[in-house]
């Protein structure tokens, strides 16, 4: 029985496939959300490994007939897909990006008995719950802004004439494909990694230089000067060395940004508890309490987020003026505190 059970855990091939197919659309809905590229009906809200996370509805009437991102799951199924980067920029052209998503996928035949379903769920909910994070603590993209989206293969297996719907070819160079002109030196963030032992998805975002983000040695290296501002390889960065594995389950804040223990967000959560308690209703976001818990608004949106499996807040809502929010609650009816985001 115990010899099944272990069958039962194993992930095979078509898993693997699934799974990265879902982790794409479940990232491009989240950054579609909070980026707010499309109307609230766009969205449904579901829960995976208790985090909250939007995906795109294929009942809504607001969207393209097929989803988004279909021509990168098409690719990933046959065995093409090396990289998806998903730009939001300041031309149409999308070469001079606000911030620049980078999904990479690596085709792998390490020894999957050593990987379990319940491991790779444990892994999908720190990489989701990290994007939701790192997401609520960025600034609000301009009103006028572009997005588009740049598909790389991979050379030896991908057919020469091979173009999904709705694409072009791109310039020839893997270096002029994976390349954006930024307006500050930029630097890239991992998010996180999801390997099932067949397949593995790392995501990560190429972000312009700002107060708690500056960029490392690394990211110089992948940057060049020019006319047109700072020519940064985002192909070169995302094949850098990642955060550590203790820094992906553990941290809160961005790199080279003040990052929150245990212990702190305990602290954080209690304080921003009490200080709600005279604004049931009102609605709030992550740098609303981030400027009166004096901490960055990662932190702030860590805090929220227990706060939500509380009960004390509810869970983000659109917000036509700006980012979405969430609306101060009373707790519910014995509720109490609790020590750890489940």
């Amino acid at each position: 029985m115990a010899s099944g059970q272990a069958q039962e855990q194993r992930v095979n091939l078509e898993n693997s496939i699934k799974l990265q197919r879902n982790m794409t659309k479940m990232v491009f809905g989240e950054l579609a959300y909070q980026r707010q590229l499309f109307p609230e009906d766009c969205f449904e809200l579901k829960e995976m490994g208790g985090n909250h996370i939007h995906t795109l509805s294929a009942e809504s009437d607001n969207l393209p007939r097929s989803h988004p991102a279909r021509p990168a799951c098409s690719a990933l199924r046959n065995g093409y897909l090396e990289k998806v980067m998903f730009v939001l920029a300041h031309d149409q052209a999308c070469e001079h990006p606000i911030e620049v998503w980078d999904l990479s996928y690596t085709y792998e035949s390490d020894d999957t008995d050593k990987v379990t379903k319940d491991y790779i769920r444990d892994v999908v909910k720190v990489v989701l719950r990290r994007l939701s994070l790192l997401l609520q603590g960025l600034d609000d993209v301009p009103q006028e802004r572009w997005c588009g989206m740049r598909l790389l293969y991979r050379d030896d297996v991908t057919p020469s004439d091979y173009e999904p719907s709705g694409f072009s070819p791109a310039p020839a160079t893997v270096a002029g494909a994976g390349s954006f002109f930024f307006e500050r030196p930029a630097t890239f963030f991992m998010v996180g990694k999801v390997s099932t032992g067949h397949h593995a998805l790392s995501l990560g975002v190429a972000l312009p230089e700002m107060p708690g983000i500056e960029p490392t040695a690394h990211d110089e290296a992948c940057t060049t000067r020019d006319g047109s501002g700072y020519r940064f390889d985002l192909v070169q960065a995302a094949d850098g060395p990642p955060d550590d594995e203790d820094e992906l389950r553990g941290g809160v804040g961005l790199r080279g940004g003040r990052r929150g223990n245990g212990e702190d967000l305990e602290r954080l959560t209690q304080e921003a508890s009490e200080g709600l308690e005279d604004h049931i209703g009102a609605h709030i976001t992550a740098h609303d309490l981030a400027a009166e818990l004096e901490v960055e608004a990662i932190v702030a949106e860590e805090v929220l987020q227990r706060l939500q499996a509380d009960g004390r807040v509810s869970c983000l809502k659109p917000n036509p003026q700006g980012p979405p929010t969430r609306q101060v609650q009373r707790f519910p009816s014995g509720a109490t505190s609790q020590d750890e985001l489940a």
